[in-house]
């Protein structure tokens, strides 16, 4: 290599991609022999399993992961390229039941900015590209002799009891218990396989760029990965190696444009025709619909899912991933004689969804699951009587009990616009007596308590590698509320709504809602730390994020609330 090696820096002519590729393949195959097969034998003789984040730099492939028990990735972008789905292909190509995924990484900077909402968006977005365990950033230690809200890990966001809403922790963490569960059963049902050009990724190598994954986002280009998923259809990767060892066992196999490919890949792809199989290249992608029948389609970009079969159902784990409610039709792939229900996550109630033509009603980032199956047909729960509602928004009382401090709210307001409660963070208890006709309470009708929509509001557009939701909620930043001494739910994602059926009565209703905020309002009203001797000990070791510019966020109750029966 070495009279060649200006090959690395610069164009040497005809040879310099197959120079660079044979480089590339080199460090690949170091990487494996050197540092992923030494630790999955140590972990093998010592009874356990080897988890890695395995891309980036040695320039790992997609297939490396094979030797590897609990593969990782990393990313929400999951209408692009990701390490997450990367990590997931090959667990279903190499028969791995677990993918985890590293989630909530940059989440809603600041540190403490992050909201339940904000947490289930993202962890959706790892969910429907596969992942079954999700590894949370996270929960930074603080000492006591910190104070309030402690210490903070400057990449992440912090879910631990510094944070006030986490009152309501537990049932956040009981739907992505759900979720990870149901995505473990059965098998994956993707039909489409899309082709790594690895031989393309090592041929465009340079000194400090030899990265494949890296290299993937350009070379798949920014529209192949969406206009597969709007065609209806979710997918995995692939690569020469993992075709080699475990065939294409996928219904369609889409090829992105690209100048390299192994031989022995190309003999695969010449049997995956004739046993049927259908090869699609990038320029040919609009035809994918009429060449196969898509699983899922619905004609909104903002609809995700994900697939798992079972030996008697099929399991979708459906998002709206956007911040506008959706209204619109599902045209789904369904087995003979089979009928759909759909799953609420969160509560586990179960409504009839019909057949291969879905009615699609979600609120923003709502997410339910849809099962198909010849047992299915739960019990039709609507309603065909009017709607009745009781404003109930007016007249709080409202307890702060760490100030000792109370407010009567005549009309519902945010604890910042009040100078006693402006950079209070933590949890205060919303009280009222309600008066509730017979009407309302009558037998057949379901009754909920309603604390208002969220308002959408418009991407920054600043460029970072964090996410959130775009949504103002009603409820800032979570409830816990309690009917007639009786506790009924939580409230912090759309639908900001419980049912109460049982815990209302005709007469009067004592309500009390505790609501805890966001612990940037405490964070707002204190001095910055101080880092300088601390960079002068150990050098500038990080740069704290969007800590420069903090204020008081609104908080609590903003309604209108109103109990509804229907």
């Amino acid at each position: 290599l070495t009279p060649l090696l200006p090959a690395l820096l610069g164009d040497i002519g005809e040879r310099t991609a197959q120079v660079r590729c044979d480089w590339g393949k080199t460090l690949t195959e170091l990487a494996e022999e050197r540092y992923l097969t030494p630790i999955r034998e140590w972990a093998q003789r010592h009874g356990t399993r080897f988890r890695s984040q395995t891309y980036g730099i040695p320039p790992v492939i997609l297939s490396s992961n094979a030797l590897v028990d609990l593969p990782e990735g990393e990313g929400s972008q999951w209408r692009g390229f990701s390490t997450t789905r990367w990590a997931s292909s090959a667990s279903h190509l190499y028969g791995r039941p677990v993918t985890s995924s590293e989630t909530w990484t940059w989440l809603h900077s600041p540190s403490f900015r992050a909201t339940p909402l904000d947490m289930k968006a993202e962890a959706d977005l790892h969910f429907l590209q596969g992942i079954n365990q999700l590894i949370g950033h996270g929960w930074p230690y603080s000492p006591p002799n910190a104070g309030e809200p402690g210490w903070r890990f400057y990449a992440a966001a912090v879910f631990n009891n510094h944070n006030p809403w986490w009152i309501v922790m537990p049932e956040i963490a009981k739907y992505l218990q759900r979720v990870s569960f149901l995505l473990r059963q059965g098998k994956p049902a993707n039909d489409i396989a899309l082709y790594l050009p690895t031989e393309d990724a090592w041929s465009g190598f340079t000194l400090g760029k030899d990265s494949v994954n890296q290299s993937m986002g350009a070379l798949l280009g920014p529209d192949l990965i969406p206009r597969i998923l709007d065609a209806g259809f979710n997918f995995d990767f692939i690569d020469d190696r993992a075709i080699d060892k475990a065939g294409i066992p996928y219904s369609v196999l889409v090829l992105p444009a690209l100048k390299r490919m192994p031989k022995e890949t190309t003999l695969k792809l010449d049997e995956f025709r004739k046993r049927g199989g259908i090869v699609v290249d990038a320029a040919h992608i609009g035809d994918l619909a009429h060449l196969y029948t898509p699983d899922f389609a619905t004609g909104d970009a903002a609809i995700g899912f994900i697939h798992r079969k079972l030996e008697d159902a099929d399991v979708y784990f459906v998002v709206n991933t956007g911040n506008q409610p959706v209204h619109t039709t599902a045209r789904v792939r369904v087995e003979k004689g089979w009928e759909g229900d759909w799953w609420d996550p969160m509560t586990g109630r179960a409504t009839p969804a019909g057949t291969s033509a879905i009615n699609l009603n979600f609120e923003p980032y709502e997410s339910r699951v849809l099962v198909f199956s010849k047992h299915a047909g739960a019990a039709d729960r609507s309603s065909r009587e009017p709607e009745e509602t009781l404003d109930i928004s007016s007249d709080w009382t409202v307890e702060f009990p760490v100030l000792k401090h109370s407010v009567d709210m005549h009309q519902l307001r945010s604890w910042s616009d009040d100078e006693d409660t402006k950079f209070f963070s933590g949890q205060a208890i919303y009280a009222k007596t309600v008066a509730i006709p017979d009407s309302l309470v009558r037998a057949g009708r379901e009754v909920l308590l309603n604390f208002g929509e969220g308002t959408p509001s418009t991407p920054s557009g600043r460029p970072g590698p964090g996410m959130r939701a775009w949504l103002e909620s009603p409820v800032h930043e979570a409830a816990v509320v309690y009917v007639n001494g009786q506790r009924a739910g939580v409230v912090w994602r759309p639908p900001y709504e419980i049912e109460v059926t049982k815990l209302v009565k005709a007469g009067e209703n004592l309500i009390h809602v505790e609501v805890g905020n966001l612990a940037i309002n405490r964070l707002a009203g204190q001095s910055p730390p101080d880092y300088k001797l601390l960079n002068l000990r150990y050098g500038v070791r990080f740069q704290a994020q969007d800590m420069e510019s903090l204020r008081p966020l609104p908080s609590g109750l903003l309604g209108p609330i109103r109990v509804i029966s229907r």
